[in-house]
């Protein structure tokens, strides 16, 4: 909500619009400052920070804004909508990860809480990608050919439309 503001007042002024992309994991790393009394950094290290780097990379093929990890979703499920968008394969890891698009809370906050149609997307999309990932294909396409019908701006129906036509395997992950 606070971008959103942010934005209509910088396309009043004639200024572009301000874009975000997160990256979010939960995971164990070394927080502090690293090097030497000639250069010091204050930085994270460890395997969950570099997940999270690529998270926040993969936005921009998925065209969204804040992604999460697995071990994440884990941890916020009850308290914030989340859709399942896809498994990936990231640089320096050899699994596969599932990631999760964050929507917002449920809580009663107006600048947080995901709206109606955001949830309705929410399940829609959910229903989608289970259904893809039980390879029920053709039952696949039309409900993601629904969703672009009703929410023509949300662009992850359009990739999962594209692996469909191409015949590309259903659980090609994208690389980052």
């Amino acid at each position: 909500t606070h971008l959103k503001q942010l934005n209509d007042k910088r396309l009043a002024q004639n200024l572009p619009p301000f874009f975000t992309r997160i990256g979010i994991n939960t995971g164990t790393a070394f927080i502090g400052n690293l090097g030497t009394n000639e250069r010091m950094d204050y930085t994270a290290i460890g395997d969950c920070v570099n997940l999270a780097s690529r998270l926040q990379n993969l936005n921009k093929i998925y065209h969204t804004k804040i992604l999460i990890g697995e071990d994440t979703k884990t941890e916020l499920a009850s308290a914030f909508v989340l859709r399942p968008l896809d498994i990936v394969e990231v640089r320096g890891k050899k699994n596969t990860t599932k990631i999760y698009e964050l929507i917002g809370t449920l809580s009663k906050d107006p600048d947080t809480q995901a709206s109606p149609e955001q949830i309705e997307l929410a399940s829609l999309f959910t229903s989608a990608y289970n259904t893809y990932e039980q390879q029920a294909l053709v039952s696949a396409k039309t409900q993601f050919q629904s969703i672009q019908a009703k929410f023509p701006d949300y662009q992850p129906p359009q990739l999962y439309l594209e692996r469909l036509s191409s015949g590309a395997p259903p659980h090609t992950p994208p690389k980052d």
